[in-house]
């Protein structure tokens, strides 16, 4: 399935922003122009070197910038989806605004239904293909390990990947992938952090996906803790396709613990909250 995102539907219902106070305002947004500028920039230096290419039509060169892309626009991932669409809407915003150096943004995005196999098929498309100058944002761990190897052996750049896997952040090994979001085990350390300061000697059980992310992210969490990873009492697992995690947080209640947390992705985490509500956790 090839999914060529133009445009967002502009007349969507929008849920009310939240006001953010000023100073938080001005940091974020000196933090968000600071790796627009960085990322353009790094765009900007690969645009200079793409009409030396045979291999894309000159006149095609000159009018657009080709960019590709793989989601999960299918699966038991693809709530992600939103990012390759807040991507494409953000490409709308800088073409609105007379593109790169006059050159269109052209997002060219697969559907890989979270399979590594299928992701490797359909970045190949877009190398050999579609022709594009490199691959942005793609999503998910497994998908961009598969892919890896392949375009750093046709020296594509694989830019911002969607993924917090520290196996990821390996310019020595890989100098064309580079990463963006915080590592996974950043990310249990910023929560063990939190369950220090403002709910010590409390009592934690952990709900995992049973994949790199949630192990990533449970070792992050154990890591950090005050008290070690003595203050978990119990932890279990799930996989992305079970249709029901009632019996892991049975499990869980029956622990003592005080705080449930919960690792993987927005489809399992609505089981989640469903069985949690039903049972006053």
């Amino acid at each position: 399935m090839r999914v060529e995102i133009t445009r967002l539907d502009r007349d969507a219902p929008r849920h009310k922003p939240t006001v953010m106070p000023l100073k938080t305002r001005e940091i974020i947004g000196f933090a968000s122009k600071k790796a627009i500028a960085m990322a353009f920039a790094t765009l900007s230096l690969l645009v200079n070197t793409v009409t030396a290419e045979p291999a894309l039509d000159a006149g095609a060169a000159r009018r657009e910038i080709r960019v590709g892309n793989v989601m999960p626009y299918s699966g038991p991932l693809s709530s992600f989806t939103s990012i390759g669409r807040a991507e494409a809407a953000y490409f709308d915003m800088i073409n609105d605004q007379g593109g790169i150096n006059g050159r269109r943004l052209r997002l060219i995005s697969y559907d890989d239904s979270s399979d590594p196999r299928i992701a490797l098929e359909r970045t190949r498309n877009l190398v050999e293909r579609d022709k594009v100058l490199l691959i942005f944002g793609s999503f998910g761990t497994p998908s961009n390990l598969a892919v890896r190897p392949y375009v750093t052996s046709e020296r594509v750049p694989q830019l911002f990947v969607a993924s917090g896997d520290q196996t990821l952040n390996a310019p020595e090994a890989f100098p064309w992938t580079m990463g963006w979001q915080p590592l996974f085990r950043v990310e249990g350390r910023i929560y063990a952090n939190y369950f220090s300061a403002y709910y010590p000697g409390r009592n934690i059980a952990v709900l995992w996906q049973n994949d790199q992310f949630g192990r990533d992210l449970l070792e992050g969490l154990q890591e950090s803790l005050s008290d070690g990873a003595g203050t978990i009492v119990a932890d279990i697992t799930f996989d992305i396709f079970d249709k029901s995690i009632d019996t892991q947080i049975d499990i869980l209640r029956s622990s003592g613990a005080d705080i449930l947390v919960f690792n993987g992705a927005p489809a399992m985490a609505a089981l989640a909250l469903r069985r949690l509500a039903e049972m006053l956790f």
